[in-house]
């Protein structure tokens, strides 16, 4: 349903919501537990021209006292990792934040963090060492 509306709005000329949408799409797969990689990169490609799309803010990364579904998680996140683009990268460290206080920090997401944290761009690197101050290890 968030795919049709992505494309909806994106015909109707409304970029920015419909990017959100597609983040909205994505984020959604995950907590379902598909990883989507193709609802990410149809993200990653609205965004990468318009980075006033990537609003992350207000997002709720995985629901509140629900299970989340650590295997899909993790997958996003090596993808989001892997793809070297900063959007991606400050989504996984969204994405790894909630994670990680979700779990109490159990692992696999201290490694991912000090991956992030070691991106080569520094807004990633900079947003992963503000999380991981956070929890009380930088």
């Amino acid at each position: 349903m968030l795919d049709v509306l992505t494309d909806a709005l994106l015909r109707a000329g409304l970029r920015r919501t419909a990017t959100s949408t597609a983040l909205d799409a994505a984020l959604t797969a995950m907590r379902a537990g598909d990883p989507a990689p193709d609802r990410w990169d149809r993200w990653l490609g609205l965004v990468a021209d318009h980075p006033h799309g990537l609003e992350l803010g207000q997002r709720q990364y995985l629901d509140h006292g629900r299970e989340p579904v650590p295997a899909a998680v993790h997958a996003t996140v090596v993808s989001l990792r892997g793809r070297g683009a900063p959007a991606a990268g400050l989504v996984a460290v969204e994405v790894v934040g909630a994670a990680g206080r979700s779990s109490g920090w159990e692992a696999p997401w201290p490694a991912e963090l000090a991956a992030l944290r070691a991106d080569p761009h520094p807004g990633v690197a900079e947003s992963a060492l503000l999380v991981d101050v956070e929890r009380g290890s930088a």
